[in-house]
C-alpha cells in the first residue's frame, strides 16, 4: 500500500519535473529543478527501502509454534480437528469424560512458556439474566497434555460438564508455545 503511494508520487514528480507550474491565469511559475531532482532521489529513496524491508519481513519466522484449529465433538467421541495451522506436531484428541477432552503431544507443552486459547461462548444465554449458558476452558496439567471442558449452565453461577458443545466454525482453538 505505502509502496503504491510513493510511486504515485514519484510519477507525479518526473512529470512536474518535465514541466512548470500554472497559477492564476496560465501564468508560468518556474520550478526549480534542483528541488525537483531532490524530491525525486528522496522518493527513490524511500521506495528503495521500503522494498527492502518487505523483502527483509516475509522472510522472518515466528520464534513460537502454534496449533490453530476449530473442534468438533458429539456424543462420547473424540473431538476432531478442522486445523488452520500446525506449527507443533500432530495432537491426538481423546474423549475422557462428560465435557472432557484431552490432546496429547509427547513432550512439548513446555511449563509456563504454553498458552491455551479456549472456544469463545456462543449459542444460548440465560434469558433472565443475559448470562452466557455455555462455557469453556483450556490449559496444560504437564508437558504432554492440553485440556478443554465444556459445560452447560444451570443455574446461574453452576456450570455442569456436557457434551457435544464443541462445534466446528464456532469452537476455535489455539496453542501458542514459547521458545
Amino acid at each position: 500500500m505505502a509502496i503504491s503511494a510513493l510511486q504515485k508520487l514519484y510519477t507525479k514528480v518526473r512529470t512536474i519535473r518535465q514541466s512548470s507550474f500554472k497559477s492564476g491565469k496560465d501564468q508560468n511559475i518556474p520550478v526549480r529543478v534542483q528541488d525537483l531532482s531532490d524530491l525525486e532521489d528522496k522518493v527513490n529513496e524511500v521506495v528503495t527501502q521500503v522494498n527492502t524491508n518487505e523483502t527483509n519481513i516475509s522472510g522472518v519466522t515466528p520464534s513460537y509454534t502454534t496449533y490453530k484449529a476449530f473442534l468438533n465433538q458429539a456424543g462420547t467421541g473424540a473431538p476432531t480437528a478442522t486445523i488452520l495451522e500446525n506449527t507443533i506436531g500432530t495432537i491426538v484428541w481423546t474423549y475422557t469424560s462428560t465435557g472432557k477432552y484431552i490432546g496429547t503431544l509427547a513432550g512439548v507443552f513446555t511449563a509456563n512458556k504454553t498458552v491455551c486459547l479456549p472456544p469463545t461462548n456462543y449459542g444460548n444465554t440465560d434469558d433472565a439474566s443475559g448470562i452466557p449458558s455455555r462455557a469453556f476452558c483450556m490449559g496444560t496439567d504437564n508437558v504432554n497434555t492440553v485440556y478443554v471442558e465444556t459445560g452447560e449452565a444451570s443455574t446461574i453461577g453452576i456450570v455442569a460438564p456436557k457434551n457435544g458443545l464443541l462445534a466446528t466454525g464456532y469452537s476455535y482453538i489455539e496453542i501458542i508455545i514459547y521458545p
